[in-house]
């Protein structure tokens, strides 16, 4: 989900998508299948594998922190597992943090 938030950017001048339905369409648009399978994909994408619930993604003008490599963090799980939840950058790296961490890197 990551790589393809960040290619979204690369090809709209570094602006991230406005709304989750731009993006859903930007990632059917860059698909070579169409059909059933393909939005039930992108719906899977758009969930964490971990905690099962759809990913909290920012939209819109992104204005919390960025990764240690300096992508913006994008994305992040609800819930977690075990008091730790994953986050992701435009450029897919994925990171565990905690709560209070949380709250640092994402001002949503």
């Amino acid at each position: 989900m990551g790589t393809l938030y960040g290619q979204y950017m690369a090809q709209h001048n570094g602006r991230a998508p406005a709304n989750e339905k731009q993006f859903r369409e930007f990632v059917l648009a860059n698909q070579t299948r169409s059909g059933k399978e393909v939005t039930e994909a992108v719906d899977a994408l758009l969930h964490s594998p971990t905690d099962g619930q759809p990913l909290r993604i920012c939209y819109g003008e992104l204005t919390g922190q960025v990764s240690p490599n300096g992508y913006p963090w994008i994305a992040h799980e609800q819930t977690g597992v075990n008091g730790m939840i994953k986050i992701i950058s435009a450029r897919g790296e994925l990171d565990e943090v905690n709560k209070e961490e949380l709250v640092e890197l994402f001002s949503d």
